[in-house]
């Protein structure tokens, strides 16, 4: 790693701490971006030297300015035995004299000048291989028991949904062969950057998973050809198992939310750090929120907004009763919810637990999806979100793979908001 800048004098740092998916965290290596390096450029270009560099970044990594990765296991120097501590103390170490201090002497966040810096979260061991069978058909069987019992929507509108998804997916098909008569080719996403074309931030991760069963096909002259981490069948694949797994394996859903709650009480302790911002996309919304709950009331107070995008947080309280009732000692003072309604993962997160998507909501029924419980009194109030329609087909300038739940790319009505609330927390942090 390259040494710190140790006349770095940030005192006082908003930091963004971006999660995504479990088998869409890819760390970045030789030849392969980190999963939100495309992310961390586009905000780059709102903020300027306000977002700073990774003050220890990699020489491979070759982009002008990348986000801190921090992965739940990393190789040791020498034996190469993988540790949870060695890649949990790029945030800093717990102190040894006293256990609510963080020893940040050489775990440094931003060069000096820079007032935000940007972590993203990479939970290393992926959930496994290939079609998870098992979970996948626990989780359906759960889904269609509360479909017929009336929660979330209708079994005809979820059909008209799926015929919206139908048309993205064959307009993605026609652009596709009306270029070159199949999938983009590459095995990284440094391969997709030629013509000015840049990779999509949705791709599955490349080193297991998914891709790795699907990551073969033939081509018409028997030659094998590598499937792109971005190709719909595999993002599809990689999202249900996601889901299914989180759901329905307790052992990884805890080891994956033990390890963002730690992050995020590292970085609330460290004194640098006055304020954080999560930026959580699909299922990192849930794995996000799951952390929150369990987080410190002190480290809590760091918290200041939460943006979710293409959140299936609704699916899992309707269609899983999971976390209908969130007790949070410090609720969330801002909350910003990114939605496309072509996107099937997503839902708005405003409307109450009672309100059914084919319905338009009554004014009663804008309560939030989630209430805090104060644990000394009972009392619940709900938890501001505020929900932001946008359309990322019309957005985005290119087609790559399920372009529709591709927020991170739609530099026209996601980046600039999300860059706008990084500078509102950063004023606020200034007065």
């Amino acid at each position: 790693m390259r040494p710190h800048d140790d006349n770095n004098d940030n005192s006082s740092l908003t930091c963004l701490v971006t999660i995504h998916g479990i088998g869409f965290q890819q760390p970045p290596s030789a030849g392969i971006d980190g999963y939100a390096d495309k992310l961390h450029a586009h905000l780059r270009e709102c903020l300027g030297d306000l977002l700073s560099d990774d003050p220890q970044r990699q020489p491979f990594q070759y982009r002008e300015s990348v986000p801190i990765y921090v992965q739940s296991s990393y190789p040791l120097p020498i034996s190469g035995i993988r540790s949870r501590e060695e890649g949990m103390k790029r945030l800093g170490t717990w102190s040894i004299s006293d256990p609510n201090e963080i020893d940040i002497t050489h775990a440094p966040l931003a060069h000096r000048g820079a007032s935000i810096a940007h972590v993203a979260l990479v939970y290393s061991a992926l959930e496994g291989s290939g079609v998870q069978v098992v979970p996948s058909t626990i989780t359906l069987f759960m889904a269609l028991s509360s479909l017929l019992r009336g929660n979330y929507d209708s079994i005809f509108h979820l059909l008209k949904m799926f015929w919206m998804d139908g048309y993205f997916l064959q307009r993605f098909f026609a652009q596709a062969h009306a270029r070159n008569g199949t999938w983009p080719d590459g095995q990284n996403l440094a391969a997709h950057e030629t013509n000015g074309a840049s990779a999509c931030s949705l791709c599955v991760r490349q080193d297991g998973g998914v891709q790795t069963v699907l990551g073969q096909r033939k081509s018409l002259f028997g030659a094998q050809r590598s499937v792109a981490p971005d190709a719909i069948n595999v993002v599809s694949m990689q999202l249900q198992n996601d889901v299914a797994m989180y759901i329905c394996a307790n052992n990884m859903r805890e080891q994956i939310r033990n390890f963002v709650l730690g992050a995020l009480q590292r970085l609330a302790c460290r004194q640098d750090v006055s304020s954080i911002v999560i930026n959580a996309h699909s299922n990192g919304s849930v794995i996000a929120l799951d952390a929150l709950r369990s987080l410190h009331p002190h480290s809590a107070s760091k918290i200041k907004a939460i943006i979710t995008a293409g959140s299936p947080l609704r699916k899992y309280a309707t269609l899983f009763t999971w976390g209908q009732s969130l007790e949070m000692l410090h609720p969330i003072p801002v909350w910003k919810n990114f939605w496309d309604p072509h996107d099937f993962i997503a839902d708005p997160l405003q409307p109450c637990f009672e309100w059914h998507r084919n319905k338009n909501p009554l004014p009663d029924q804008l309560t939030g999806l989630y209430w805090a419980v104060d644990p000394e009194t009972g009392k619940k109030t709900p938890l501001p979100v505020e929900d932001i329609r946008v359309d990322n087909a019309a957005a985005i300038p290119y087609d790559h793979g399920l372009m529709v739940h591709n927020y991170w790319d739609n530099q026209k009505e996601f980046i600039p908001r999300l860059a706008a609330c990084l500078s509102e927390v950063r004023q606020k942090d200034m007065l």
